[in-house]
């Protein structure tokens, strides 16, 4: 998957105000800077609140997206 398909997804998500999701995989797809900015955007809108398993391994992400992701999530799990 593509940033561009997983923002698609993203955007369809917080459309519907989608909140059940309690694992998320994308393991070894193509998503980069944008596709994380999408995600975060999700997990700001509350999307993400029941999640507690995500998987991201083997996609394009550098160190600061990495960080970007920890600090996000583990501010509210702390």
């Amino acid at each position: 998957m593509t940033d561009k398909q997983w923002i698609t997804i993203c955007e369809i998500m917080k459309k519907n105000q989608y909140h059940e999701l309690d694992s998320l995989c994308l393991s070894g797809n193509a998503i980069g800077t944008a596709g994380i900015e999408a995600f975060v955007s999700l997990y700001q809108c509350g999307c993400l609140k029941k999640c507690r398993s995500l998987d991201l391994s083997y996609n394009q992400l550098n160190d600061y997206l990495r960080i970007r992701i920890k600090l996000l999530v583990l501010k509210d799990w702390i």
